[in-house]
């Protein structure tokens, strides 16, 4: 960590700090495990911009209790579409019985369905996807991972008994 204060470090010096952050892998781990536990936004609404059909991966639970075994779902121009990122982030069918645990580790083995999935930022939908995803997601990342190293490298932190 640079001795100088942060806001008077050469530009050599930030591109320093840049790299060593991008090489501390179990930090980006924490970051990816942080972000798709709890993400930033929840969810999202689109308006579809035509008749389309959705496959699906699973059964539909249909309004009325029962359930379909229909391969896709029918979309109509102009309706809106709920995208739950929270729900696609914690899917135990994808990221398994441990998906809803705080495990860093799991980066470092993601399955092949894991892998494929779509996401601008590891596979999650914590910044969207596609061409209207998250222009701000590097600088996020950036600022998460200095934040978090600063903080580390500067402070010890203990457990105690005393009431916060």
């Amino acid at each position: 960590m640079p001795t100088t204060p942060i806001s008077r470090l050469s530009s050599e010096e930030i591109e320093s700090l840049h790299n060593t952050l991008q090489n501390l892998l179990y930090l980006n781990n924490v970051c990816r495990e942080s972000l798709c536990l709890v993400p930033p936004v929840h969810s999202s609404l689109h308006a579809a911009t035509q008749d389309d059909e959705i496959p699906v991966s699973y059964p539909v639970h249909l309004s009325d209790g029962t359930i379909s075994e229909q391969k896709s779902i029918s979309v109509s121009k102009g309706s809106f579409v709920h995208v739950p990122v929270e729900a696609f982030n914690l899917d135990k069918g994808m990221w398994g019985p441990n998906a809803w645990d705080f495990d860093p580790d799991r980066w470092d083995h993601l399955s092949e369905d894991v892998l494929s999935l779509p996401g601008l930022y590891s596979n999650l939908l914590t910044f969207s996807a596609g061409p209207r995803s998250c222009i701000g997601m590097r600088f996020s990342m950036i600022k998460m991972k200095t934040f978090l190293y600063i903080l580390l490298m500067t402070f010890s932190f203990a457990e105690t008994d005393k009431r916060i």
